[in-house]
Protein backbone atom coordinates (compact mmCIF):
# COMPACT_ATOMS: atom_id res chain seq x y z
CA UNK A 1 0.00 0.00 0.00
CA UNK A 2 1.33 3.25 -0.88
CA UNK A 3 0.13 6.84 -1.30
CA UNK A 4 2.87 9.20 -3.73
CA UNK A 5 2.71 12.82 -4.32
CA UNK A 6 4.12 13.45 -8.22
CA UNK A 7 5.69 17.04 -8.15
CA UNK A 8 2.53 18.25 -6.99
CA UNK A 9 1.93 22.26 -6.70
CA UNK A 10 -1.30 24.36 -5.92
CA UNK A 11 -1.63 27.47 -6.37
CA UNK A 12 -4.54 30.22 -5.79
CA UNK A 13 -4.12 33.21 -8.69
CA UNK A 14 -0.41 33.63 -8.15
CA UNK A 15 0.19 32.76 -4.78
CA UNK A 16 2.26 29.45 -4.46
CA UNK A 17 0.96 27.61 -1.45
CA UNK A 18 2.46 24.51 -2.04
CA UNK A 19 5.60 24.21 -4.35
CA UNK A 20 6.81 20.56 -6.39
CA UNK A 21 6.35 18.44 -3.01
CA UNK A 22 7.38 14.77 -4.43
CA UNK A 23 6.87 12.34 -1.15
CA UNK A 24 6.13 8.90 -0.97
CA UNK A 25 4.69 6.82 1.96
CA UNK A 26 3.56 3.76 2.85
CA UNK A 27 2.21 1.77 6.30
CA UNK A 28 4.86 1.33 8.99
CA UNK A 29 5.77 4.44 9.38
CA UNK A 30 4.33 7.65 11.82
CA UNK A 31 4.79 10.49 9.62
CA UNK A 32 4.48 14.31 11.10
CA UNK A 33 4.24 17.30 8.90
CA UNK A 34 5.02 20.44 10.62
CA UNK A 35 6.04 23.51 10.24
CA UNK A 36 4.63 27.32 10.54
CA UNK A 37 1.60 29.20 10.20
CA UNK A 38 1.02 29.08 6.51
CA UNK A 39 3.74 26.71 5.58
CA UNK A 40 0.96 24.57 3.61
CA UNK A 41 0.52 21.59 5.57
CA UNK A 42 -3.31 21.43 5.54
CA UNK A 43 -2.90 21.98 2.16
CA UNK A 44 -0.51 19.22 1.56
CA UNK A 45 -3.03 17.05 3.76
CA UNK A 46 -6.01 18.09 1.41
CA UNK A 47 -3.82 17.76 -1.83
CA UNK A 48 -2.84 14.40 -0.28
CA UNK A 49 -6.23 13.36 0.21
CA UNK A 50 -7.90 14.07 -3.24
CA UNK A 51 -9.98 16.78 -1.67
CA UNK A 52 -7.78 19.55 -3.47
CA UNK A 53 -6.61 18.72 -6.87
CA UNK A 54 -3.14 20.36 -7.61
CA UNK A 55 -2.22 22.86 -9.74
CA UNK A 56 0.21 20.35 -11.58
CA UNK A 57 1.62 16.84 -10.55
CA UNK A 58 -0.70 14.25 -9.55
CA UNK A 59 -1.43 11.98 -5.92
CA UNK A 60 -1.64 8.00 -6.61
CA UNK A 61 -2.98 5.34 -3.73
CA UNK A 62 -1.80 2.00 -4.87
CA UNK A 63 -0.73 3.92 -8.78
CA UNK A 64 -4.45 4.93 -8.71
CA UNK A 65 -5.11 8.67 -9.32
CA UNK A 66 -7.02 10.02 -6.71
CA UNK A 67 -8.34 12.63 -9.08
CA UNK A 68 -9.98 9.96 -11.15
CA UNK A 69 -12.01 8.37 -8.02
CA UNK A 70 -15.55 8.68 -6.82
CA UNK A 71 -16.02 10.47 -3.53
CA UNK A 72 -17.39 6.73 -2.43
CA UNK A 73 -14.10 5.44 -3.91
CA UNK A 74 -12.10 8.20 -2.10
CA UNK A 75 -14.08 7.67 1.15
CA UNK A 76 -13.03 3.67 1.38
CA UNK A 77 -9.29 4.50 0.73
CA UNK A 78 -8.37 7.75 3.39
CA UNK A 79 -10.27 9.58 6.51
CA UNK A 80 -9.48 13.10 6.73
CA UNK A 81 -10.01 14.80 10.20
CA UNK A 82 -10.21 18.73 9.20
CA UNK A 83 -9.55 21.03 12.25
CA UNK A 84 -12.30 22.67 13.78
CA UNK A 85 -15.40 21.11 11.83
CA UNK A 86 -19.51 21.27 13.09
CA UNK A 87 -19.63 21.66 16.73
CA UNK A 88 -23.71 22.42 17.22
CA UNK A 89 -24.78 18.83 15.99
CA UNK A 90 -27.78 18.03 17.81
CA UNK A 91 -27.23 14.26 17.27
CA UNK A 92 -25.38 11.38 20.15
CA UNK A 93 -22.31 10.69 20.34
CA UNK A 94 -22.35 7.34 18.71
CA UNK A 95 -25.06 8.32 15.98
CA UNK A 96 -21.77 11.36 14.65
CA UNK A 97 -18.94 8.20 14.97
CA UNK A 98 -21.31 5.77 13.33
CA UNK A 99 -21.38 8.35 10.11
CA UNK A 100 -17.91 7.29 9.49
CA UNK A 101 -19.42 3.60 8.58
CA UNK A 102 -21.03 5.43 5.41
CA UNK A 103 -18.89 5.02 3.11
CA UNK A 104 -19.21 0.98 3.74
CA UNK A 105 -22.70 0.56 3.63
CA UNK A 106 -23.53 -0.29 0.24
CA UNK A 107 -20.79 -3.24 0.24
CA UNK A 108 -22.58 -6.89 0.22
CA UNK A 109 -20.06 -7.74 3.19
CA UNK A 110 -21.53 -5.44 5.36
CA UNK A 111 -24.08 -5.76 8.43
CA UNK A 112 -25.60 -3.48 11.14
CA UNK A 113 -23.77 -5.56 13.61
CA UNK A 114 -20.18 -5.04 11.75
CA UNK A 115 -21.15 -1.01 11.79
CA UNK A 116 -21.32 -1.65 15.36
CA UNK A 117 -18.57 -3.09 16.59
CA UNK A 118 -16.80 -0.78 14.35
CA UNK A 119 -18.49 1.95 15.93
CA UNK A 120 -17.68 1.19 19.72
CA UNK A 121 -14.20 0.21 19.23
CA UNK A 122 -13.57 3.36 17.94
CA UNK A 123 -15.12 5.25 20.54
CA UNK A 124 -13.12 2.78 23.06
CA UNK A 125 -9.91 3.45 21.01
CA UNK A 126 -10.18 7.60 22.13
CA UNK A 127 -11.98 6.67 25.34
CA UNK A 128 -15.30 8.41 24.71
CA UNK A 129 -17.46 5.24 25.12
CA UNK A 130 -18.73 7.00 28.11
CA UNK A 131 -19.94 9.46 25.82
CA UNK A 132 -22.15 7.51 23.56
CA UNK A 133 -25.30 8.88 24.53
CA UNK A 134 -24.18 12.22 25.09
CA UNK A 135 -25.78 14.58 22.19
CA UNK A 136 -22.50 15.79 20.49
CA UNK A 137 -23.13 19.85 20.58
CA UNK A 138 -22.99 19.71 24.72
CA UNK A 139 -19.38 18.30 24.80
CA UNK A 140 -16.28 20.50 25.60
CA UNK A 141 -13.95 21.32 22.85
CA UNK A 142 -11.58 17.72 23.82
CA UNK A 143 -14.66 15.94 23.83
CA UNK A 144 -15.79 16.66 20.27
CA UNK A 145 -11.94 16.35 19.40
CA UNK A 146 -12.06 12.83 20.52
CA UNK A 147 -15.63 12.22 19.30
CA UNK A 148 -14.65 13.63 15.64
CA UNK A 149 -11.14 11.30 15.77
CA UNK A 150 -13.59 8.39 16.57
CA UNK A 151 -15.41 9.11 13.61
CA UNK A 152 -12.55 8.94 10.87
CA UNK A 153 -11.50 5.41 12.93
CA UNK A 154 -14.66 3.74 12.60
CA UNK A 155 -14.53 4.47 8.67
CA UNK A 156 -11.30 1.54 9.11
CA UNK A 157 -9.68 3.45 5.74
CA UNK A 158 -6.20 2.21 4.92
CA UNK A 159 -5.16 5.61 4.86
CA UNK A 160 -5.39 8.35 7.78
CA UNK A 161 -4.79 11.99 7.08
CA UNK A 162 -4.94 14.58 10.57
CA UNK A 163 -5.24 18.01 10.84
CA UNK A 164 -3.82 18.33 14.25
CA UNK A 165 -5.55 15.76 15.98
CA UNK A 166 -4.09 16.85 19.53
CA UNK A 167 -5.14 20.41 19.34
CA UNK A 168 -7.74 20.47 22.47
CA UNK A 169 -6.63 17.91 24.17
CA UNK A 170 -4.78 17.78 27.49
CA UNK A 171 -1.16 16.24 28.16
CA UNK A 172 -2.35 12.68 29.55
CA UNK A 173 -5.07 12.60 26.36
CA UNK A 174 -2.63 13.59 24.20
CA UNK A 175 0.00 11.32 24.75
CA UNK A 176 -2.66 8.10 24.90
CA UNK A 177 -3.92 9.14 21.21
CA UNK A 178 -0.13 9.54 19.81
CA UNK A 179 0.67 6.28 20.99
CA UNK A 180 -2.58 4.64 19.70
CA UNK A 181 -1.90 6.20 16.36
CA UNK A 182 1.23 4.75 16.05
CA UNK A 183 0.23 1.60 16.85
CA UNK A 184 -2.49 1.59 13.90
CA UNK A 185 0.71 3.07 11.65
CA UNK A 186 1.92 -0.44 11.73
CA UNK A 187 -0.56 -1.82 9.23
CA UNK A 188 -2.04 1.72 7.61
CA UNK A 189 -0.89 5.09 6.77
CA UNK A 190 -0.88 7.78 9.02
CA UNK A 191 0.03 11.29 8.69
CA UNK A 192 -0.74 13.85 10.98
CA UNK A 193 -0.10 17.50 10.86
CA UNK A 194 1.75 18.86 14.07
CA UNK A 195 2.47 22.39 15.79
CA UNK A 196 4.12 20.35 18.78
CA UNK A 197 7.26 19.38 17.97
CA UNK A 198 7.87 17.54 20.69
CA UNK A 199 5.43 15.34 20.33
CA UNK A 200 6.34 14.92 16.79
CA UNK A 201 9.65 14.12 17.56
CA UNK A 202 8.45 11.28 20.47
CA UNK A 203 5.75 9.78 18.11
CA UNK A 204 7.17 10.35 14.55
CA UNK A 205 8.82 7.62 12.92
CA UNK A 206 9.53 10.23 9.86
CA UNK A 207 8.60 14.24 9.56
CA UNK A 208 8.15 16.27 6.84
CA UNK A 209 9.07 20.06 7.40
CA UNK A 210 7.47 22.63 5.34
CA UNK A 211 8.50 26.04 4.81
CA UNK A 212 6.45 28.64 2.34
CA UNK A 213 4.99 25.77 0.78
CA UNK A 214 8.33 23.88 0.23
CA UNK A 215 9.37 20.24 1.71
CA UNK A 216 13.19 22.31 3.86
CA UNK A 217 13.37 18.30 4.88
CA UNK A 218 11.70 15.13 5.13
CA UNK A 219 13.26 12.53 6.88
CA UNK A 220 13.79 10.89 10.75
CA UNK A 221 13.01 13.35 13.22
CA UNK A 222 16.54 13.22 14.52
CA UNK A 223 17.99 14.63 11.04
CA UNK A 224 14.69 17.19 10.66
CA UNK A 225 14.67 18.58 13.95
CA UNK A 226 18.12 20.02 14.03
CA UNK A 227 18.72 24.08 15.99
CA UNK A 228 19.79 25.34 12.31
CA UNK A 229 16.95 24.01 10.57
CA UNK A 230 14.30 24.57 12.87
CA UNK A 231 15.34 28.10 14.11
CA UNK A 232 15.41 28.99 9.88
CA UNK A 233 12.02 27.87 9.51
CA UNK A 234 10.62 28.92 12.29
CA UNK A 235 12.24 32.80 12.48
CA UNK A 236 13.35 32.14 16.11
CA UNK A 237 16.20 30.44 17.75
CA UNK A 238 15.67 26.53 18.95
CA UNK A 239 17.43 24.07 20.79
CA UNK A 240 17.61 20.77 20.22
CA UNK A 241 19.54 18.25 22.78
CA UNK A 242 18.85 14.24 23.36
CA UNK A 243 15.61 14.41 26.14
CA UNK A 244 17.27 13.87 29.68
CA UNK A 245 14.52 11.61 30.54
CA UNK A 246 14.18 9.37 28.04
CA UNK A 247 15.54 8.56 24.44
CA UNK A 248 14.47 10.79 21.81
CA UNK A 249 14.76 14.73 21.36
CA UNK A 250 14.07 17.54 23.59
CA UNK A 251 13.25 20.75 21.91
CA UNK A 252 13.35 24.40 23.49
CA UNK A 253 12.37 27.46 22.36
CA UNK A 254 15.28 29.73 23.54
Amino acid sequence: MTLVAHGVSYRVGTAEILASADLAFAAGEMVAVVGPNGAGKTTLLHVLAGDLEPTTGSVTHDTDALQEMPALELALRRAVLDQGGPQDIPFPVAAVVALGRSPHRRAEANSARADRAATEAAMDAVGVGHLADRVFATLSAGERALASLARILAQESPVLLLDEPTAALDIAVEERIMAMLRERAAERIVITVLHDLNLAARYADRAILLADGVVAADGRPEEVFTPASLSEVYRHPIEVVPHPLRKGLLILVV
